[in-house]
């Protein structure tokens, strides 16, 4: 057999096992769920809702499920340091999110910003062909809720 070729295989071999070496000492990462592969799979919804209402932000398209992954209300009007809940249901009846906000001292007056800013990893889900709806719960009527909603379409 020629020495060259025999020298060549033996290289060949070891930069086989070298990038097998490589790969396998990367640890696996898990996908939760496969994003749509349609034209537009990411989506938004916004909004804005007056004191203690409920509106229907959105629906899941018939096939795919919506994962929500960034989540922004905001309010700018002095709501009462007590604060209110804002919730996210869909339309089987499945609380998916709730969360909390609040101004500042009650007995001081003026208006002061309260703000959820979330950034989930792992989502909140609305399957398909449901819809969501958002409500607040806070009683002074001067006090709007702005809503941003984004994320995904997967599939289900």
């Amino acid at each position: 057999m020629n020495t060259s070729f025999t020298s060549f295989i033996g290289a060949m071999s070891a930069l086989f096992f070298m990038c097998i070496g490589w790969w396998a000492s990367h640890p696996a990462q898990a996908i939760p769920q496969s994003i749509s592969v349609g034209s537009n799979p990411l989506l938004s919804w916004a909004g804005q809702l007056t004191y203690s209402s409920s509106s229907t932000v959105g629906t899941a398209p018939t096939g795919q499920d919506v994962v929500l992954t960034d989540i922004i209300l905001t309010t700018a009007s002095f709501c009462g340091a007590h604060g209110y809940d804002v919730t996210l249901t869909t339309s089987s009846g499945s609380l998916i999110g709730q969360f909390r906000l609040s101004s500042q001292q009650a007995s001081q007056s003026g208006h002061y910003a309260s703000n959820v800013i979330a950034q989930l990893r792992s989502g909140l889900r609305v399957p398909a062909g449901e819809s969501l709806s958002i409500a607040t719960n806070h009683v002074y009527q001067d006090c709007k809720l702005n809503y941003t909603l984004s994320g995904y379409l997967a599939q289900p």
